[in-house]
């Protein structure tokens, strides 16, 4: 068999990224999702981290030895509130459950569909924990981490921080979220 074939380069995985994120919020989107993403959604920041947390080294990205952290930042939109004026839990758990899978590009080797991972999998398990309220038109960072990804399985995590504003440093954690996917490439029907 094989060795698997390293992850695509970290520029490359954050253009797939981008280009997902500039789709969610369009109006062509055909799913539920556009209706949870605000079309302010930037990728801030996206790294491959070693077992302490530091960037991993070349030969720890080839032998697929590390864990990927994406950063989003976007303002809450009037779409996204509930009645009483602060982000609507069903908005945050779609986050959750979008975001976490952009993070999975900083693990695949390309997007061919007989690739591990190549349509970012489906959910098995989506949980989140609400900790405080976005308010209407407050900017807000999601930071993604990648914990474990396999074969077949991907637990990944999402922490939502109320921000300053636009470009401000985080005040206050609001919500975290545990999303745990199941590959659906070809890779896993062959």
């Amino acid at each position: 068999m094989p060795a698997p074939k390293p992850p695509l380069p970290l520029e490359d995985a954050k253009v797939l990224a981008n280009d997902l994120l500039s789709t969610l919020p369009s109006a062509s989107y055909p799913g539920f999702s556009r209706h949870a993403t605000s079309p302010t959604v930037k990728l801030i920041s996206a790294e491959r981290l070693d077992k302490n947390g530091k960037e991993a080294s070349p030969e720890d990205v080839q032998k697929s030895k590390f864990h990927g952290r994406m950063v989003f930042r976007m303002k809450a939109e009037q779409y996204m509130m509930n009645e009483i004026g602060s982000m609507h839990g069903g908005c945050v758990a779609t986050l959750v459950d979008n975001l976490t899978s952009v993070a999975i590009y900083l693990h695949i080797a390309d997007t061919e569909p007989t690739t591990p991972w190549a349509f970012l999998g489906v959910t098995s398990s989506l949980s989140v924990v609400y900790l405080a309220a976005v308010p209407l038109d407050s900017w807000f960072e999601v930071e993604c981490s990648v914990l474990s990804i396999g074969s077949r399985i991907a637990v990944i995590t999402a922490d939502f921080w109320l921000l300053e504003g636009p470009e401000g440093g985080r005040v206050k954690k609001t919500a975290v979220g545990t999303h745990t996917k199941v590959d659906n490439s070809f890779a896993n029907k062959l």
